[in-house]
């Protein structure tokens, strides 16, 4: 087995730190005209939340709140039956919908939306299960030095994985690949040998995925559009950065400018109790939930005040404003700080799903970087499925220790 770590990157508080402080900075480059002066506001309210992260993130990683511990027993054919259920219920989707979405994209036939594809509730299970076992298998693979059950481990990752291809979700295939990164850094004992080697290789991928998105938006004699449409500076422009670099910039800056965006087209915002009910519901609600309780008439959430509409991403924080003001985005650091401690609290840490649990939290807390998350289905499900199977993992362990000593 490999030797237990506790790393920084393991605690979510740092990682909040780390990550928002990045997206500050990336925003200061000023490359586009489309990002609006970040005001003393929001600067001021970003600096004391990663403040607070930090200190909270020292507290809880002196006490060891949050720590990496190898699986130390692996139970893969149970994840191979899961997977294959999985599966079945995938087939049941796809016989509903009538066709495959990679196929259908493949042919030209671009009519229906791939996001549109899946059965309500059960395409919520299909997902997130999936993302689950693409996980759990990666876990027991970095967990074991055996070849024979790394092998198995890959097979599991391999039936797991494929699916994300098949329905065409980029946004699935993403994710298990940022949660199998964040477990991988966890675990890791000279973290900084690690990320000098990931920092080269992610700038590639960076660079590789601004040549695609040029090669699929430039249009003959015409290069770097992506510069006209996202309006780079003559600063930029002028530079010796290579233009595919934009991309990653628009992407990163945008959210946080939205976000800024609403506050500047709503300097005055009058907060009554609808207001304080909107946000819980819409805000702090996943949508299988929020979906069900609004009305579509008194109830709604709010609209997003867009710097353009290609654009409409807010972080976490964006939408939040224009129910309670700055109060908005506050209460929703402290359901973040509530979300972290009451998630990772209910999952033992002698459970096989406690250093996952780690994971799934961290990964709500990345990509809170672009929207809200806690109201996302494709990804809010995964903390609570793990409770549940923790819940599930201690009734199992306690009917064998009853069956045990009924034994002696």
């Amino acid at each position: 087995m490999i030797a237990p770590q506790n790393k920084i990157l393991t605690n979510p508080f740092i990682l909040y730190a780390i990550t928002w402080i990045g997206v500050l900075l990336v925003y200061q480059l000023e490359w586009s005209h489309l990002c609006p002066k970040l005001s003393v506001g929001y600067r001021l309210f970003l600096l004391s939340t990663c403040f607070i992260s930090l200190l909270l993130g020292l507290a809880t990683h002196q006490k060891r709140y949050f720590s990496y511990n190898p699986l130390r027993v692996i139970n893969f054919r149970t994840c191979r039956k899961v997977i294959y259920w999985l599966l079945l219920l995938l087939f049941l989707e796809i016989i509903a919908a009538r066709g495959i979405p990679l196929l259908s994209y493949i042919s030209g036939n671009r009519e229906t939306e791939y996001t549109d594809f899946g059965l309500p509730f059960l395409h919520v299970i299909v997902v997130n299960g999936l993302m689950i076992c693409v996980l759990y298998s990666f876990y027991g693979i970095i967990s074991t030095e055996d070849k024979t059950t790394k092998k198995y481990g890959y097979k599991n990752m391999i039936l797991a994985i494929l699916p994300f291809f098949l329905m065409f979700s980029r946004g699935g295939i993403m994710f298990c690949i940022l949660e199998c990164l964040i477990l991988f850094l966890m675990s890791r004992q000279r973290i900084s040998k690690v990320l000098f080697k990931l920092a080269a290789i992610f700038t590639f991928i960076l660079f590789g995925f601004g040549a695609l998105g040029n090669l699929r938006t430039d249009v003959e004699g015409v290069k770097s559009m992506i510069l006209e449409f996202g309006k780079a500076t003559e600063e930029f422009k002028s530079s010796c950065i290579p233009d595919e670099f934009f991309w990653t910039y628009i992407y990163i800056a945008t959210p946080l400018a939205n976000a800024q965006h609403m506050v500047d087209q709503n300097p005055v915002v009058d907060i009554d109790g609808a207001c304080f009910r909107d946000f819980a519901v819409f805000e702090l609600m996943p949508d299988l939930v929020s979906k069900r309780i609004s009305d579509g008439k008194n109830m709604q959430r709010q609209e997003m005040d867009k710097i353009l509409d290609a654009f409409n991403v807010a972080s976490v924080y964006g939408r939040t404003y224009k129910y309670l003001g700055w109060w908005g985005p506050v209460y929703m650091f402290a359901f973040t700080v509530f979300f972290i401690f009451i998630t990772i609290g209910l999952i033992p840490r002698n459970s096989p799903f406690y250093v996952l649990g780690i994971v799934e939290v961290c990964m709500v807390i990345v990509m809170n970087l672009f929207d809200n998350m806690f109201v996302f289905m494709g990804l809010i499900p995964q903390p609570f499925m793990l409770i549940l199977l923790s819940l599930k993992y201690r009734k199992h362990r306690a009917k064998q220790n009853s069956a045990g000593q009924c034994a002696v």
